[in-house]
């Protein structure tokens, strides 16, 4: 504590205090971020990816189970995959007295205990439903994988005429691979992005945009099937709530909604006025010098204008447009919606402020657009109208016929949901490639992070992949990936514990040889930046140990200030009767105090940073003058979870070091000879 003739203790304990608390507090608060952004990183992995994939390996594709279709009239003479196998009735379709001899390359059947042939799918199914619940809780999905090429047509305004039914067109072409998307809501679905308000404004557009001359130009899918405007704008309208429209320029107010003096600008010419524009705000002032300055105000019933610096008023019968843009709120008009042929039929219950007052009118749907909406994409019961979009009813996904979910950065490029286009391969023959093409539509868009292989995965439903893979040899995906099982379970680090289950498990069953088994940490796209994830924790880690040892270090001087401010204090204890490893302890103790209470000064400011770390983040980037975390790889905002496992790391290491620090002084106090102590003095 400090006293007036130890001040040079007290700063050295509050100055040793500082810095190991410091210490604490950026070990703690890396260390949380770090593990935070890893945990999100490996949650967008293993949620796109899954935790553990089951996938068939070349002695499968040799085996007879997978070749014998080819050869078998209940096939169809063609191969199958997991799915349909899964749901065959028949494990065997080879059938002698109808199908011709199999070649001699074809071995012979694996067989089960009681002579039949194995089902080797339906045996990946079985030990997959028996892992039990104790080492984790599993759902699983048989995926299918196809490359194609992918054309996306994005109908867009005109920039020159942006009120005109035809748009422009612009087609994004680019090779991906399609996979399939498991049905049932789980860890994948929450990677899907929820429609924004410019999904939904460019689907409203795409509604009442020419449908003959977009075939005219461009023959594609169309988002919308209904014959009328309402049968294509019903389903948006009735999925979303609008909280906010916002105006386009040149917004036409109507004359009505002059009911108070507004300051208005006018053109004038040859002694009429052609139109007026009016400010949202009173200060507001006009770029076109040009315009007259004035007063628009109603009298008898009339609209008319006073311009600034004159007594007499002017006929105001010309049209109003707002100047800028204004954000509103209002309703749309059903029973004007069921009725609609045209956009401008649309009409809102509207209240506009407008220079300090707020007026209600009813305007048509023209020059306005949506600035903020509530959007359903989650329903407890089937909607009454289907919206254009992707969906859950409960837990299960639904996608539009045809329908595709893109990864994040198309947004980024321009795509919008409702753009449509066609996957583009290849069928062979012993002739030629001919092209073939599989229509769809942008149903969503999903986050697949940072992961390199998951900006190339379109989504969609096994229905489309079929559609590609049983028109195409696949030459494009290697066949070992192209099919198999994707397994799920809560906790990811569970992942070596199922895979050694399933190993177990498949050579019980004897089908071991015919599967692949493979933990994330184990995917060839995923192991350099998962090695490295657990390279910089170890390596930040040992960097913090010998930063908070240099720390201590300042426990080592103000223990052995003490030590000899107290001899007098030592040697009398000494001399008394008390033992060495008594006077010792003390000086222990001190440095292990010291040491705790550092660190739960640390840890606590650590916990308040966390908590307001996005205030942080916003400082950052003003200084930086642009985003100082690139969100594509920390996600949209840092996280702030406090890490327990840097807690329990910092509080057994820094009193640990404290104590050792503590030890030395603590050392020295015991070497003291009280008579030499009592001489001096």
């Amino acid at each position: 504590m400090p006293k007036k003739k130890r001040m040079s203790l007290a700063l050295i304990s509050l100055m040793s205090v500082f810095v190991i608390s410091l210490v604490v507090w950026l070990l703690i608060l890396f260390l949380s971020v770090t593990e935070g952004i890893e945990k999100n990183w490996l949650g967008r992995l293993t949620s796109l990816n899954a935790p553990l994939r089951v996938t068939p390996t070349e002695e499968y594709y040799q085996s007879y189970y997978h070749l014998v279709d080819e050869h078998s009239y209940a096939s169809n003479y063609e191969k199958k995959t997991f799915h349909e196998k899964l749901v065959s009735k028949i494990t065997d379709p080879y059938d002698e007295n109808i199908d011709s001899e199999l070649p001699l390359y074809i071995p012979q059947a694996t067989k089960g205990s009681k002579g039949e042939v194995l089902d080797l799918a339906k045996e990946v199914e079985y030990s997959l439903a028996g892992i039990p619940k104790e080492i984790a809780s599993i759902s699983s999905h048989d995926y299918q994988m196809a490359g194609a090429l992918l054309k996306l047509t994005m109908a867009r305004a005109s920039i020159d005429r942006p009120n005109s039914s035809i748009p422009t067109l612009n087609v994004l072409t680019q090779a991906a691979y399609v996979n399939s998307i498991p049905t049932q809501k789980g860890p994948l679905h929450s990677l899907l992005v929820k429609p924004t308000a410019e999904d939904i404004n460019h689907l409203i557009y795409l509604a009442r945009i020419d449908r003959g001359e977009r075939e005219s130009q461009q023959q594609v899918a169309f988002s919308h099937k209904g014959n009328t405007l309402a049968d294509r704008l019903l389903p948006i309208f009735n999925n979303i709530h609008i909280k906010k429209f916002a105006t386009l320029n040149r917004f036409s107010l109507p004359s009505e909604v002059v009911q108070e003096p507004l300051i208005a600008f006018a053109k004038m010419g040859r002694g009429e006025i052609f139109y007026f524009k009016v400010p949202a705000k009173v200060e507001e002032q006009s770029l076109d010098q040009e315009l007259t300055k004035g007063v628009l105000k109603r009298e008898d019933g009339k609209l008319v204008f006073l311009p600034n610096g004159k007594e007499t008023a002017l006929d105001a019968a010309a049209p109003i447009f707002l100047d800028g843009t204004v954000e509103f709120t209002g309703e749309v008009d059903h029973l004007s919606l069921l009725d609609a042929t045209l956009l401008t039929d649309l009409l809102i219950s509207a209240k506009i402020g407008l220079q300090g007052h707020t007026y209600s009118t009813v305007v048509p749907w023209h020059e306005i657009t949506i600035a903020d909406a509530l959007i359903e994409n989650e329903y407890s019961a089937p909607p009454e109208i289907a919206p254009p979009w992707a969906y859950f009813i409960k837990d299960h996904l639904v996608l539009k016929d045809d329908g595709v979910l893109l990864p994040i950065h198309y947004k980024e490029q321009g795509c919008l949901i409702g753009d449509d286009g066609t996957f583009s391969f290849g069928k062979t023959s012993p002739l030629m490639v001919s092209e073939q093409t599989k229509n769809i539509i942008t149903s969503g868009f999903y986050d697949p992070g940072v992961i390199s292989t998951g900006a190339r995965f379109i989504l969609t439903s096994r229905d489309v992949v079929s559609a590609i893979t049983s028109k195409e040899e696949n030459l494009v995906i290697d066949p070992l990936i192209a099919n198999g099982f994707q397994v799920w379970f809560d906790d990811t680090m569970k992942a070596g514990e199922v895979a050694a289950y399933l190993k177990e498990d498949f050579a019980k069953r004897g089908i071991s040889s015919y599967f692949a088994i493979t933990p994330f940490y184990e995917y060839d796209f995923a192991k350099d930046l998962i090695g490295q994830f657990q390279s910089d924790r170890d390596l930040f880690m040992l960097i913090g140990v010998i930063i908070l040892l240099v720390a201590v270090c300042n426990i080592i001087t103000l223990l052995l200030l003490l030590v000899h401010d107290k001899k007098t204090e030592i040697g009398i204890f000494l001399s008394l009767g008390a033992s060495k490893f008594r006077i010792s302890s003390i000086f222990a103790l001190a440095g292990i105090i010291l040491g705790g209470l550092s660190t739960l000064i640390g840890s606590a400011l650590a916990y308040f940073t966390l908590k307001n770390i996005n205030s942080l983040v916003s400082i950052l980037n003003m200084i930086e003058g642009r985003d100082a975390f690139n969100a594509a790889f920390y996600g949209s905002s840092l996280p702030n979870e406090f890490s327990m496992l840097a807690f329990s790391f910092i509080l057994i290491a820094a009193p640990l070091l404290s104590l050792g620090a503590g030890l030395i002084p603590a050392i020295k106090a015991c070497k003291l000879r009280p008579s030499q102590i009592l001489r001096s003095e």
